[in-house]
Formats: structure tokens, sequence, C-alpha cells
């Protein structure tokens, strides 16, 4: 369910006094925010609230995972495979990551992407998991 916008200015109203109380929370409550955001598929702003996360701690997962689904969603597919990149060298099997560059893999046909990940594939198959269809679509 989308928000009116009423409804996106008084959120984001609330955010900014909400913020301003808890001075000395603002990462967890910028990625609250942020997630917030997101499900109403308001990408800008949701990416606003995770650079602050990730301002405030570089190497946060979590951070790291939504504002590369901001990115993929805006079109920066290029940004969104580093972030993606950068957690799996981290956490190899982390499954968000994973969907993430399959999903790039998919819709820029990178076949290159999509064998580099074959480790990771192999214990997320069968393809219900992923939610999305193997193999990549030919070109025709």
């Amino acid at each position: 369910m989308l928000l009116g916008d009423n409804q996106t200015h008084a959120l984001h109203q609330i955010a900014l006094a909400t913020e301003e109380l808890s001075q000395n929370s603002t990462v967890p409550l910028a990625g609250f925010l942020a997630r917030l955001f997101q499900r109403q598929g308001q990408w800008h702003k949701a990416a606003t609230y995770w650079k602050r996360v990730l301002e405030a701690h570089p190497e946060d997962i979590p951070g790291r995972l939504g504002m590369g689904q901001c990115l993929e969603s805006q079109g920066d597919l290029p940004g969104a495979e580093r972030l993606y990149k950068e957690v799996l060298e981290q956490y190899p099997n982390m499954i968000e990551a994973v969907k993430g560059l399959f999903r790039l893999a998919q819709r820029t046909r990178n076949e290159a992407l999509l064998k580099g990940m074959g480790a990771q594939l192999q214990w997320l198959y069968p393809q219900q998991i992923l939610n999305i269809s193997l193999p990549l679509p030919s070109q025709e």
C-alpha cells in the first residue's frame, strides 16, 4: 500500500523530528526509516537514509544490502553489483546478496556474473527459493 503525498510528507516530518530527539541513536533510526521508505517504493528517500547508515558504519551489512536494492531499483546496476559483491566477500552465503546478484545477472544477461556465482547458487537451488527462472533467457 503506497502512502499519499500528505502521508509521505507527514512520515518524513516525523522522521526528522524523531531523529532530532534521538541524536545518540541515529543509525538504528536511519535504518528503520530506510526500510519504511523502501516498503513504500520510495527508493530515493530510502537511499538517503541508507547513506546515513553507511556514513556512520561503512561495514554495515543491512545498510549495504538496502543501499544495493535502492541502487538496483534506481537503475544504478554497477553500484548495486559492487555492494552485493562486497557483502559476499565477507559473507559468501548471504542469501540477499546472492539473490541481488542473480537478479542483476538476469536483468543484464550477464552470463559471466551468473557463472561466477556457481557455488552460491548450488546451495540456493531449487529455483523456488530464488523465485526466478533458470537459466538466463535466450536472446532472440
